[in-house]
């Protein structure tokens, strides 16, 4: 996840890419859906969620790692997949 981050210098004003966004939304549905409830403030989700995986043991954020490393790979291949429209030639 780290590498997914541009750090500065205060947390609350990291930046997150596009993909890291993406990644720690999965990771909260995943976390969420083991019978745990998150709550998090909407406007620092993503530092809030970062957080969240940080304190979880190395064994447990490495499974929620290879789980979200999944999900990004399905979702990868699906759009792949999808077939592409393209416009009438003239």
């Amino acid at each position: 996840m780290k590498r997914l981050l541009e750090h500065s210098t205060e947390k609350k004003d990291q930046k997150f890419t596009d993909r890291a966004k993406l990644r720690l939304r999965l990771a909260a549905g995943l976390i969420g859906g083991q019978g745990r409830t998150l709550k998090l403030d909407r406007a620092n989700f993503y530092p809030e969620m970062l957080e969240v995986i940080e304190r979880q043991t190395p064994e447990q954020r490495e499974y929620i790692k290879s789980l979200v490393d999944w999900l990004e790979d399905y979702e990868n291949a699906v759009k792949a997949e999808e077939p592409r429209i393209q416009a009438p030639k003239k």
